[in-house]
């Protein structure tokens, strides 16, 4: 082995460090990046300096003489101890994972800035948690939507105007309707508002006046969305609701008006999706609905209509749907009766808590999102430069690790535990309270056919899905086999890289970079590794590159054993 000099360049809060001893580490598990440094104890004017109070940075450069190979470290300071006997200063920093983990929704309402973004993990990530601290993601393609699956209902029965017996359900009022197939924003027809008799014209979807129309019920919130369209432009005298939608309810004190403030364009040939959210009094005793023409000339056109009970502080209570709407991965939808003429069902495949997106006041950053990325099966993380990353876990690091006892290994165990940083079974137990009071729990589990050992995680978070489980078994420290080895420091190791190690009376080892700790001012790493394969040295695999496993030579394997 060829014994290199290795050196240590640290400075904090702008203080030349002089590092005694200490060690740099890299995990695949948060933080990415953490450093423990003894130092020479400073003068007191430079101690009073470093205080991980004022939010003060750890800069280190590692550097080795052959190759002229270094690495460069940009962490938080987190911790700070001064030893007067020893005259030493122990810093203790991290890469801005930990800056999140401080982090805490300060407010007196809950954050619900995520709903807004649930189609994409990575918008929810930049927008709403790095965006507090003035980072964001560097670009890249893993992504996830975090949609919560609620389970909906759309009230009215013949949403599109779809069914065999045309216009079922609706009634013109001050003017004529009739089908149109010239648009639609869903299926192949609409319903046209035309001949107006008074400004006053509407269209009445499920009855008007007297009673509680299409299931509403007092003391409920209902969203009430159509997409409406000029066909003709719009003149003559024009009412207070033109172009718009109507909730009416009636309680002991008189009928109540709720309409959408912006109306359908009087554009020809443009159309808009219109929203309204009412909630009716305990006291109310009628309650109906209606979609607008409002002017004495001119056609309109409305179609796509749902009227659904808002499932909280949920996504898209206003986004179309029916009976006969394409089952998805997240949601199976179906008619309760006849298609196209009765109330239509959308049901939630994931179990996703409404509460999942919520950022409770308190709550820490990381603890907010941490649960959301693991049951998306990705990884979040910020590297030793700053750079915040989602990546998939199962995507490799460029490069290979090779480590030998005849070049540069210089210690190794190989332990193969039932109980110890193993487990072939992962149990998740959410617990959390909801809007009511309620305590509630959600499980996710996943395991290899035939458990053996389980490890069991807790998060006081509401439950985000299926997934998570996956995802700590997928990344569990080995399966069943873990090397411990130290070696001589290589300063471009890093968790996700390829590992390959040759040890005594042991089967070349072919693996998964999980963790990498380098001694400092030393030059000696160690280096913890998952995924583990025994492989033969005469497997294909080590063939020359280019060359079919059908050459390799005679005893070769080219089916490798996972341990």
């Amino acid at each position: 082995m060829i014994i290199q000099r290795h050196d240590i360049a640290a400075t904090c809060a702008g203080v030349t460090l002089d590092v005694q001893d200490g060690k740099v580490t890299l995990d695949e598990w948060s933080p990415y990046g953490q450093a423990t440094l003894v130092c020479a104890l400073p003068s007191a004017e430079d101690v009073d300096l470093i205080d991980p109070r004022e939010d003060v940075r750890v800069h280190i450069t590692l550097t080795r003489d052959v190759g002229a190979q270094s690495r460069s470290f940009d962490l938080v300071l987190t911790d700070r101890t001064v030893d007067h006997d020893a005259a030493t200063l122990t810093l203790t920093a991290a890469t801005d994972e930990a800056v999140l983990q401080g982090l805490a929704h300060i407010a007196n309402t809950t954050n619900y800035d995520a709903l807004g973004h649930q189609w994409s993990l990575r918008q929810v990530i930049n927008q709403v948690v790095l965006s507090q601290i003035g980072a964001s993601l560097e670009p890249g393609a893993a992504d996830a939507n975090v949609i919560i699956d609620a389970d909906a209902t759309n009230l009215i029965p013949n949403p599109s105007n779809q069914y065999t017996a045309s216009l079922a359900g609706y009634t013109g009022v001050n003017c004529s309707i009739t089908d149109d197939w010239s648009w639609a924003a869903h299926g192949t027809r609409s319903i046209l508002l035309q001949s107006p008799s008074a400004a006053d014209s509407y269209v009445s979807i499920g009855g008007d006046v007297g009673g509680m129309r299409l299931g509403m019920q007092a003391g409920k919130t209902y969203v009430f969305s159509g997409t409406g369209r000029v066909k003709s432009l719009m003149s003559g005298t024009a009412h207070a609701f033109a172009r718009t939608l109507v909730l009416i309810y009636r309680t002991p004190a008189g009928y109540v008006y709720n309409w959408c403030p912006t109306p359908v364009p009087n554009t020809v040939g443009v159309s808009a999706r219109l929203s309204l959210t009412v909630t009716l009094p305990a006291d109310t005793t009628e309650a109906f609905v209606r979609a607008y023409h409002g002017h004495t000339a001119g056609l309109m056109l409305w179609d796509a209509f749902r009227l659904s009970e808002k499932t909280g502080p949920s996504w898209a209570d206003d986004e179309y749907f029916d009976g006969s709407t394409a089952d998805s991965s997240l949601f199976d939808y179906a008619w309760s009766g006849t298609a196209n003429n009765s109330v239509s069902v959308r049901t939630g495949l994931l179990g996703r808590s409404p509460e999942m997106l919520n950022w409770e006041p308190g709550e820490y950053a990381w603890d907010f999102v941490a649960p959301l990325v693991q049951a998306s099966g990705l990884r979040l993380y910020c590297d030793e430069q700053r750079r915040w990353r989602l990546v998939d876990p199962a995507a490799l690091q460029p490069g290979m690790l090779n480590l030998t006892e005849a070049v540069n290994l210089t210690d190794g165990r190989d332990t193969i535990s039932r109980t110890k940083d193993w487990f072939d079974a992962v149990v998740i137990e959410y617990a959390w309270t909801d809007p009511d009071g309620t305590r509630r729990k959600g499980y996710d589990t996943a395991a290899v056919a035939d458990p053996k050992h389980a490890v069991t995680v807790r998060y006081e978070r509401p439950y985000p899905g299926p997934g998570a489980a996956a995802a700590v078994l997928d990344r569990a420290a080995g399966r069943g086999r873990v090397l411990d080895l130290a070696a001589l420091s290589d300063y471009s190791a890093a968790p996700g890289m390829a590992i390959q190690a040759t040890l005594p009376d042991t089967p070349i080892q072919t693996g998964v970079v999980s963790a990498v700790a380098w001694s400092v001012p030393g030059d000696e790493m160690t280096v913890k590794s998952r995924g583990l394969i025994d492989t033969p040295a005469t497997a294909w695999a080590f063939l020359a590159a280019g060359e079919a496993w059908t050459a390799s030579p005679v005893g070769a394997s080219w089916v490798s054993e996972t341990i």
